[in-house]
């Protein structure tokens, strides 16, 4: 029986920040499509990525837990430690200036660790954070993000819009 892939990866940013990630993670899926994929970021954001089928999980990167890769000595609970362990792959696209997310995530277990910098200072923002997957032979070739969202969900975006006076099928994006 072949083992499930799994894969953990940080994201935080607003949402800008995080659609520009959705190649990335498209990537991931393409290549792993039966892999589990954990999300932590911000839920009322990342959530998008889950109806989207990019992703499986979402935690919240505001938990207590989550704080604990911030910290200089951090004291993980075993069960923590038990479910960093458990991903094959973690992904960090956190800020992470001095290095300390990195070592934490590998003091708490996690076997490889890919560090993207959330902070782009050149070329397009796609390819800034694709480029961490490089190490895994992935290429994003497609500089547009691009989210297919489920029937459902875009029932009830449809339904919030008409509420709006929008018309049917429009998406909206309020950046900033």
């Amino acid at each position: 029986m072949k083992k499930q892939v799994r894969i953990l990866l940080f994201r935080g940013g607003a949402l800008g920040d995080f659609i520009f990630t959705l190649p990335a993670l498209a990537a991931l899926r393409q290549r792993w499509p039966d892999a589990y994929i954990e999300l932590v970021g911000y839920p009322h954001i990342a959530n998008l990525a889950l109806a989207g089928g990019l992703v499986d999980h979402v935690e919240s990167l505001d938990r207590a837990e989550t704080a604990r890769f911030f910290a200089w000595t951090p004291a993980f609970s075993a069960e923590q430690a038990d479910h960093i362990a458990s991903f094959d792959l973690v992904i960090n696209y956190l800020h992470d200036p001095d290095g300390s997310v990195r070592r934490n995530l590998q003091a708490a277990g996690a076997r490889q660790v890919i560090v993207g910098s959330p902070i782009v200072t050149g070329g397009h923002a796609v390819a800034h954070l694709a480029r961490p997957l490089e190490s895994l032979a992935l290429y994003v070739a497609e500089e547009s993000p691009r989210l297919s969202l489920t029937p459902s969900l875009l029932r009830r975006g449809s339904e919030a819009l008409r509420e709006r006076g929008l018309p049917e099928g429009a998406v909206v994006l309020h950046p900033g």
